[in-house]
């Protein structure tokens, strides 16, 4: 449920599934996100958990980022983002960076959820988020700018 506050569930959350169901599990995470747990990649390289892990690396928090740009303020939204593939291969999983969502980022996906190993996907995007997650969005639509 994007917009809120789950910031950093989907990781360890994915984790859990990975670890308990015999069928691929791919976690997609933006970088803000990720980073709230990104220690746990010891646990899925340890375990040898067969979990994809997809980081959307936008340089923030693209959700916090989207809803403020009604206002010009984003403060408190840009991140410098570090070397995520390389993190993952500090753990000793193996890695792979694109760019974008389009025909190089659908094969390495592909590939990375074919193989059945722990594994680490980086795309750097930057997307726009669904209308729908959030209570204040739809408000935009008809100028209003306070929520309850």
């Amino acid at each position: 449920p994007m917009g809120w506050g789950t910031l950093g569930f989907a990781f360890p959350a994915s984790i859990g599934a990975a670890a308990t169901i015999d069928a691929p599990v791919v976690c997609f995470n933006g970088d803000g996100g990720i980073l709230f747990a990104i220690g746990e990649l010891a646990t899925v390289a340890q375990e040898q958990i067969p979990l994809t892990v997809v980081i959307v690396d936008d340089g923030g928090y693209g959700m916090l980022r989207y809803g403020k740009d009604v206002t010009a303020n984003r403060y408190g939204t840009e991140l410098r983002s570090p070397d995520f593939a390389a993190i993952a291969r500090g753990f000793g999983l193996t890695a792979r960076a694109t760019t974008g969502v389009g025909l190089e980022f659908e094969t390495a996906l592909r590939d990375a959820i074919a193989s059945g190993e722990p594994n680490v996907l980086v795309t750097k995007a930057r997307m726009t988020p669904p209308r729908t997650t959030s209570p204040r969005w739809p408000l935009r639509q008809t100028g209003h700018t306070n929520a309850r």
